[in-house]
């Protein structure tokens, strides 16, 4: 059935519920659902919509640009790898896989797939190095608290490590014939790089036709929006510290998001000159429109279902 996964933990949770109310012993819904790894991944969406927002992500393509194809894609597993340690493994292969495209394209590459592997295996992997790479992790730390941030990264740093370091000899023993850029302009070539070209566009076009027309323009760039780019970074500097001294995981992840969110709608305010304007779009509507839902309702269906 076309339901989704999303779709699926909620009508089988449903059911389920039905069931046990009919049998004369009701379920007590919301009890079942344990509201730290939804704030967990909430407050993380939060804080990967503002670091896409001011480009950070893009910047991540001038470190894994390459001009030799081997370097390239250690560079794409090893980045892949962190960022989905940090910031969810969705979201890095959501965000990485156009950059790779483009960069294959421009570089000319005889073969896409193994980047496109480098990204989505080594996503994979290093999701599992820490309990917000994955929403997996973050419900084994919801259901055992006593699990920190720390003690759970050093837990599985070396099976992370040598994950990682057998992925990189897999891809490279499969496709080094195919790790060559460069490649003359023959017909399956030419139709690879535009596949990948119209690949990016789509998902660009895609993007832009997702912002609504009141969407906040970014102004050229003067000291206000610079001072927003310095406060994301900070902001994402003190997330990592505050992990790292074991303060509560989903806490620091929503504080620093609704951050974001009083720094981005400050920024504007200053650029319009204090003035609201009902033209452009709140930063509650800025977020909704790039929150993935279905992923919490997933886990609040599963919830239910394990309960």
């Amino acid at each position: 059935l076309p339901l989704g996964r999303p779709g699926i933990a909620v009508v089988f949770a449903s059911i389920v519920c039905g069931m046990r109310g009919m049998a004369g012993s009701p379920v007590q819904v919301f009890s079942k659902i344990d509201p730290d790894p939804i704030a967990l991944l909430f407050g993380l969406m939060l804080v990967n919509n503002y670091l896409r927002d001011t480009g950070l992500w893009k910047q991540l393509a001038r470190v894994i640009d390459d001009e030799a194809p081997v370097r390239m894609i250690v560079k794409t597993c090893l980045v892949s790898a962190l960022m989905s340690a940090l910031f969810l493994n969705d979201t890095t292969c959501m965000v990485l896989t156009p950059c790779v495209l483009e960069l294959c394209a421009e570089r000319r590459a005889r073969k896409v797939l193994p980047f496109l592997l480098a990204v989505s295996t080594s996503s994979n992997i290093g999701s599992a190095l820490t309990i917000t790479g994955n929403p997996q992790n973050a419900l084994i730390a919801s259901l055992c608290p006593s699990i920190k941030f720390i003690a759970f990264l050093k837990a599985m740093s070396i099976p992370a490590a040598v994950g990682l370091f057998l992925n990189i000899l897999a891809l490279l023993h499969y496709f080094w014939d195919d790790l060559v850029f460069g490649e003359t302009e023959d017909d399956g070539c030419v139709h690879q790089w535009q596949t990948a070209q119209e690949n990016v566009d789509e998902f660009r076009d895609d993007s832009v036709r997702r912002r609504s027309s009141r969407a906040w323009r970014k102004p050229e760039w003067t000291w206000a929006p610079m001072l927003y780019l310095a406060t994301v970074c900070l902001a994402i500097l003190g997330m990592l510290t505050g992990w790292f001294m074991g303060l509560r995981t989903h806490e620091v992840a929503v504080a620093v998001g609704t951050l974001l969110m009083l720094s981005r709608a400050l920024v504007r305010c200053y650029m319009t000159g204090g003035e609201g304007s009902t033209d452009q779009e709140s930063e509650t509507e800025f977020v909704i429109r790039n929150m993935d839902f279905p992923l919490l309702l997933l886990f609040m269906g599963q919830f239910v279902l394990v309960g």
